[in-house]
């Protein structure tokens, strides 16, 4: 059985997929300050009596500001449909798309969004 963050970034580099972008569970090996990728995590995980509520967080990086933004809004959409292409995700909730530098890498343009899905239990 598939993880919640293998099925996330299964789904964008198929289903999902935006355009230039490879989804990973970590920085390729290879990113330099020209690369354009997205990489999926985990924060953590909810159970009530019906539903598995995940926590995640997808980093998008790109050579420029304006590039990473563009994605990011358009990872956003990307995964609100989400659950129209992947069965057990009943919903995803987008908490937050924000500006995230890290101006102490080579790939410092980065957005990152934060969201939930909610899976049946």
């Amino acid at each position: 059985m598939k993880t919640i963050e293998e099925t996330v970034i299964t789904y964008l580099n198929t289903d999902g997929r935006i355009d230039g972008f490879e989804a990973s569970g970590l920085v390729p090996q290879n990113a330099t300050s020209s690369s354009s990728f997205i990489t999926v995590e985990k924060n953590g995980t909810s159970i009530s009596d019906r539903k598995r509520i995940y926590a995640l967080s997808a980093s998008i990086y790109a050579p420029s500001q304006i590039k990473a933004a563009e994605a990011a809004d358009a990872l956003a959409l990307t995964l609100i449909a989400m659950p129209e292409h992947v069965e057990n995700v009943a919903s995803v909730i987008i908490d937050t798309v924000t500006i995230y530098p890290d101006p102490d890498t080579p790939y410092h343009h980065r957005f990152m969004v934060n969201f939930r899905i909610n899976t049946p239990l």
